[in-house]
């Protein structure tokens, strides 16, 4: 046998044979004949290279003998009600077509998959079946959809799916030139991805860039693009114990995955589970963030990669983007240098490699581990290790001994653990400042005399209180601020009695330290002790007097009080509008003040309070000031609540820039402003823009806060409610679910903070169709806002709507339709009439007398909640489509079928395109098309509608 036929043999004994099986009949072949070997890897590199190489030999060998006899057809004009438009993709099952929507239906661009007709056929079918049922099975908005499918005339199968334009993931990042960080935020999303499909116990098996597209975001929007993941077409369904049956289409044929991101077990031909794909998303990941692959192989030959892949160690991150590499990229050879790494990532060389030394090479390296069981057990727990590092945490990775663990706290908290010292520091400045008054006012001397010795007692006091953190007097023992706090609270109860003023003053600080760490029960105490005495050693009006009104009613504020909080404000206003001098103070607490008459829907006298306010702070502060910009943002809040979103978003920006100019990037009051701009955007519909605001401003938070913080909790909350709106659900309840944890724990069960996380879980179990969990959480919401707020606010007129609408789901008409009643009424009282609002109250009416067979009374209602939404809303915001799709429901009812076509069809669009497809929204949706193509006696419409309905 010559050399030639040979190796074709060989090559088709390689084709039919395990990975494994491969590996050890290659290694045979290499020991017996190493010219033999070479000619049979380079025909195994060139169909690992280039896929396409076998399917263009059949293209002009192979096909037109196959298409003379079997007679295959060429390209089809039209496939099902969809224009083929042009080629876009060939592989060896199927071609994939450019293609439109054609029935005038709505105009729309897929990607419409159509098998090839050739040989095997049966076994092609086969297999775009199991993939049409894999996508089928996924709903994610970083998923590429699945819309359609179906068979041709002649019997070819086909999947219309979502057209994905996009840049694969490196080449994106690299053209953008994005940081390390970026690009770990942005790969988080591929990550969630592939962690919903495998909830839905799918693994996809062939991660590598090329099937990470990333779409470039709209003019206006974020930096960060949009991810959509391709290619389930080698996809796995788990076995109903979570294992993988093994690949048995690698068996015979091409092989389907790619050696460089193949996992080990992948190649041993072993059993695939969820961490093969965690493998593949680090050697993804590795490759983003070092430009390299994680072995040193000199060639292309897949031998050489499996070889490397299963027994080599990968190179650390941080030291391989020091390195020079060369590699085959198609028919040119390409070189990575340490300078274009860096480059590409914004970042100078030594500095790239600091960054990736560390928690990022153990992170990279765990996920790349060769045993399976030692990977992260889930792409989940991948994810939560990057957003760790992100936020400068101790990463899960990394086996940190005691020093790694408190400097990464210590980056964290700097703020807590430096809040007793700042307190110190301040005493000296003060008792240094009163000192040099002393000295330099002899007409003052008696005061000044007081004061300083009041400092003085302050400061050796302190001083005395932190010896303990001292090493030699701490005998080894690690204590912590809350302790020290603790510690000087019982002594300034013990050692001061000599010294009330002294006293007065220690037990008002540490207790305003206290409730700035949310220790909000232990603050009262110290806040009203330190009041009480202050009332003993002074008369009204006294700036002592008022200083300690204000921080006590701050604390009940933050508990919830709000009625408690006012009494003691006002009083410390009237104090403060007596005392001349005092009005910076005065002016602070009439925003402290217009902020309890905001959290109670007061909205006329918050927004005069705020404006009395801002002409004190310019009059006293001129035209910047960070107590000014603080007043705009509350005042922004204002507005955005009662539904001027044009007013509050000038009064944002405002503010935003002038607190970025005056505090930097890093500051509470930024973080505060960010969120409140966030929820703007999101009431806006501006969705990418809002999840960006919150994660910005919980990042801060989180710094200076701590995680554990209640603050952090309502911004998490917030940032869960938005991912609910944006139809990730997974997200959205794990959110939530840790920041109502995290509120029940530091606040107690009937906090106001704890109710808005109860309505926001509560909404997600509505729209996800636990209607029973929702209707449970609805009222627990309403038992606390009505403690709060009374029954005339509207906040108790949305509680009302929401639960009368679960009512209805739930087929209790009688107590939605008094409870609805009830909610139109508040809201038609205490909000403007074109409120966003009311709007809801209206739509969930209109929709319950539509039940009711009352259809002409639901269009009264149902029309006037669009008109609001229409002026509220772009055209393409979900809730306006929302409205519309009711509004032709109610059209079907009433008989005016071409006008409830003309609502439904487009706001189903919009709908689909913006909800997620198995939500209330878009089911009923669905279920309006079904009802009205039915009246139309049209059953073929009716039935595509009705297959897209969730069981």
């Amino acid at each position: 046998m010559d050399l030639q036929k040979e190796v074709e043999a060989l090559f088709e004994k390689a084709l039919d044979l395990a990975p494994a099986e491969r590996t050890a009949f290659l290694n045979a072949i290499r020991a017996r004949d190493p010219a033999l070997y070479q000619e049979l890897a380079s025909l195994l590199e060139a169909l690992e290279d280039d896929p396409g190489f076998f399917d263009r030999l059949s293209d002009t060998f192979v096909s037109p003998i196959i298409s003379h006899f079997d007679g295959e057809p060429p390209a089809p004009d039209h496939v099902g009600a969809y224009r083929i438009v042009r080629e876009v993709g060939r592989g060896g099952m199927s071609t994939v077509y450019l293609a439109e929507r054609a029935d005038g239906q709505f105009e729309q661009q897929v990607a419409l998959k159509l098998v090839r007709a050739g040989l095997d056929q049966a076994a092609r079918l086969q297999h775009l079946v199991i993939e049409r049922q894999i996508l089928a099975s996924l709903n994610h908005p970083n998923i590429a959809r699945l819309y359609d499918g179906g068979v041709t005339p002649d019997g070819r199968p086909y999947l219309v799916m979502e057209y994905v334009e996009g840049e694969s993931i490196d080449r994106y990042c690299d053209a953008r030139c994005l940081s390390l960080a970026d690009r770990l935020r942005l790969f988080q999303v591929v990550i969630e991805a592939v962690q919903y499909a495998h909830r839905n116990l799918i693994v996809h098996r062939d991660l590598k860039p090329s099937n990470v597209l990333v779409v470039e975001p709209a003019s206006g929007q974020p930096r960060q693009g949009h991810v959509r993941l391709l290619d389930f077409g080698i996809a796995k369904l788990l076995e109903a114990d979570g294992d993988a049956t093994p690949p048995s289409s690698t068996q015979t044929g091409a092989r389907w995955l790619t050696p460089e991101y193949a996992a080990p077990e992948q190649i041993r031909g072993e059993r695939i589970t969820t961490a093969t794909d965690v493998y593949q998303l680090g050697v993804m990941l590795y490759r983003l963030l070092t430009g390299h692959r994680p072995y040193r192989v000199s060639t292309t030959s897949t031998y050489e990669i499996e070889r490397a892949v299963c027994e080599e160690e990968p190179t650390r991150p941080s030291t391989i983007v020091a390195k020079v590499e060369e590699r085959r990229q198609g028919e040119a050879m390409v070189r990575i240098t340490p300078e274009a790494v860096s480059q590409t990532r914004a970042t100078a060389l030594n500095t790239l490699r600091r960054t990736l030394s560390g928690d990022l090479d153990a992170i990279l390296l765990k996920a790349l581990r060769k045993e399976p069981e030692q990977r992260y057990v889930t792409a989940e727990a991948f994810a939560e290790d990057i957003q760790r590092y992100l936020e400068g945490r101790p990463v899960r990775a990394r086996r940190g001994t005691w020093g790694y663990h408190a400097r990464k706290y210590v980056q964290r908290n700097a703020w807590r653990v430096g809040a007793a010292a700042v307190i110190v520091l301040l005493l000296l400045g003060y008792a240094a400042t009163v000192t040099v008054q002393r000295r330099q006012v002899a007409e003052e001397r008696d005061r000044a005399q007081r004061e300083a010795d009041k400092a003085e007692e302050m400061t050796s006091f302190l001083m005395d209180l932190f010896e303990i953190s001292d090493p030699d007097e701490a005998q080894g023992e690690t204590v912590t601020a809350r302790e020290m706090l603790d510690n000087g609270a019982r002594r300034i109860q013990q050692e001061l009695d000599e010294q009330p003023e002294v006293q007065a003053l220690m037990m008002n600080t540490i207790g305003q330290v206290y409730e700035k760490l949310g220790l909000y029960d232990d603050a009262l105490i110290l806040l009203d002790t330190s009041l009480a005495l202050r009332r003993r050693l002074f008369s009204p009006p006294h700036a002592d007097i008022a200083g300690g009104l204000y921080a006590l009613a701050e604390g009940h504020a933050s508990l919830g009080d709000y009625d408690q909080a006012e009494t003691h404000l006002r009083e410390a206003i009237a104090m403060w509008r007596r005392l001349p001098d005092n009005e910076e103070q005065l002016a602070e607490s009439l925003v402290f003040l217009a902020l309890l008459h905001k959290v109670r829907s007061r909205y006329a006298a918050a927004d005069s309070l705020y404006h009395e306010a801002l002409a004190i702070q310019h009059r006293v502060l001129g035209d910047e000031h960070p107590d000014i910009a603080a007043t705009l943002n509350n005042l922004a809040a204002s507005q955005s609540d009662q539904g001027r979103y044009a007013a509050a978003d000038s009064l944002y920006r405002t503010a935003l820039a002038m607190q970025r100019k005056l505090l930097g990037d890093h500051h509470s009051h930024l973080a505060a402003t960010l969120n409140n701009l966030a929820f703007l955007r999101e009431a806006q519909g501006r969705y990418p823009e809002a999840d960006s605001l919150y994660q910005e401003s919980l990042a801060i938070h989180m710094r200076l806060l701590g995680e554990d913080h209640p603050t952090v909790a309502r911004i998490m909350n917030n940032l869960g409610r938005l991912r609910s709106v944006q139809g990730d659900y997974a997200a959205a309840e794990r959110l939530l679910r840790q920041a109502m944890i995290l509120k029940e724990h530091r606040l107690g069960p009937e906090h106001l903070s704890l109710a808005a996380s109860y309505f926001a879980l509560a909404d997600l179990m509505y729209h996800t169709g636990n209607v029973a969990a929702a209707e449970s959480l609805y009222r627990q919401t309403l038992t606390i806002e009505r403690k709060v707020y009374g029954n005339e606010n509207p906040e108790i007129a949305t509680d009302l709507t929401r639960l009368a609408s679960v009512l209805h789901a739930r087929g209790n008409r009688d107590e939605a339709d008094s409870l609805f009643a009830q909610a139109l009424g508040i809201a038609r009282r205490t909000l403007p009439a074109d409120h966003p609002r009311l709007a809801t109250t209206l739509l969930g009416y209109g929709r319950l007398r539509l039940d009711e067979e009352r259809a002409h009374e639901a269009e009264a209602l149902l029309q006037e909640a669009l008109t609001i939404r229409e002026a509220a809303y772009a055209a393409a915001d979900w809730r306006r489509a929302e409205a519309q799709a009711a509004l032709g429901a109610c059209y079907t009812a009433l008989g005016r079928l071409d006008e409830a076509e003309a609502l439904l069809l487009p706001s189903y669009r919009i709908l689909h395109e913006h909800r997620h497809e198995a939500g209330r929204s878009v089911q009923q949706a669905l279920y309006d098309l079904v009802t009205l193509y039915e009246a139309r006696g049209n059953p073929t419409q009716a039935a595509t509608y009705r297959a897209r309905l969730s069981p």
